[in-house]
């Protein structure tokens, strides 16, 4: 049998709030983790060590195979200890952190293929940052050899009797690892992954929101005014008509950034009631647009702008558009995508009454 034991009895501290009930994507943390395990072929039935009655209610709704409960203790070394009252000494179990969402079938499965083979299969990432000793008053005192020093993760597989051989012993651990060497066994190292972090801070979580946007807008083209769109003055003999510089391309993408953001549109933010912004490159307002989505956290990733419009003819300008924006938004050139397309003059574009522009980004917490 292999069990896959989830230690869920933290008390969060440095989060400020129950991590495990946290909702990324409209799943909880804890949600994330059991569907994980649940998924895996390979995983036979799972032991969660909790005392929230209202997680464990949430495991019981979503996990499809065989579930055990087990108290959570003062430490985590405890917690684990109370698990090992459900396994086996030739069963598998795979010890994971509650608070480790997206750990991958993939890393599940090597754990248990290493630990059938060798008696353990421990998820490690290799360090590769410089590594220095220093002491209280943040003086360095030595450099730390990297080679062959590793960041241990969770799963951490063991064969039962191992295991719990290890945990009769009076030493005291970070990880289960330490406590099987400590009882002269040897432990294998898997490959782990660096996307199967533990979320330990507010901050952690933010650096997981990943949110998408998406913006439209139309301007009605006008003999008499410049052409601006992504902030580049294209020759032709109208132009389109609106408060600022009417830039339809730049107006769709701020949309979709502050949609992102959930910080409502332009038109709240830069009101055409304000004279302030009578004429005003629309480059300008992106700016702010960036800046104020900055400010709430957020950062772009990627953009992609569509330009609809049957005249004038936009390939020429593409790339000199992508430069603009991308300098603006202080983006890589490749994260700025502007396309432009005809309605094959049907409608409103096609007849040339008009401009429309479409924009999808995607922000992600800072």
């Amino acid at each position: 049998m292999v069990i896959a034991m989830i230690a869920a009895g933290g008390s969060s501290k440095r989060m400020g709030a129950n991590k495990l009930k946290i909702k990324i994507g409209g799943a909880s943390v804890i949600e994330r983790t059991l569907m994980a395990f649940d998924n895996c072929e390979k995983v036979n039935s799972i032991v969660l060590v909790t005392d929230d009655k209202e997680i464990r209610e949430m495991a019981k709704a979503i996990v499809n195979k065989p579930i055990y409960f087990a108290k959570a203790g003062e430490e985590r070394q405890y917690s684990v200890r109370n698990g090992l009252e459900h396994i086996g000494d030739d069963d598998i179990v795979l010890i994971h952190d509650g608070a480790r969402p997206f750990v991958s079938d993939e890393l599940i499965c090597r754990c248990v293929d290493s630990t059938i083979k060798y008696g353990s299969g421990v998820a490690a990432i290799p360090v590769y940052d410089s590594l220095k000793k220093a002491d209280g008053n943040m003086n360095v005192i030595n450099t730390i050899d990297r080679d062959g020093v590793y960041r241990m993760q969770t799963p951490q597989g063991f064969l039962g009797k191992i295991i719990k051989e290890a945990h009769k012993l009076n030493a005291f651990g970070t990880d289960d690892a330490y406590l099987v060497q400590q009882a002269g066994h040897d432990v294998k190292l898997v490959a782990g992954e660096e996307s199967n972090i533990k979320l330990t801070t507010p901050e952690d979580i933010h650096k997981m929101n990943y949110r998408v946007g998406q913006g439209y807008d139309v301007h009605k083209l006008e003999k008499g005014r410049e052409l601006v769109l992504c902030g580049i003055k294209i020759p032709y003999e109208y132009g389109l008509q609106g408060h600022s510089d009417a830039d339809v391309a730049v107006h769709a993408l701020m949309d979709a950034m502050l949609g992102a953001a959930g910080a409502y549109d332009i038109g709240r933010l830069f009101p055409d009631t304000d004279n302030s912004f009578k004429g005003i490159s629309s480059m300008k307002l992106l700016d702010k647009v960036r800046t104020h989505i900055a400010e709430l956290g957020f950062e772009l990733v990627n953009c992609d702008i569509t330009i609809i419009a049957q005249k004038p003819k936009l390939l020429p300008y593409i790339d000199d558009m992508r430069k603009n924006v991308s300098a603006t938004l202080k983006a890589d050139f490749g994260c700025v995508n502007v396309k432009a397309t005809t309605t094959e003059r049907l409608g409103f574009e096609g007849r040339g009454e008009g401009i429309s522009a479409m924009a999808v980004v995607m922000v992600r917490g800072v």
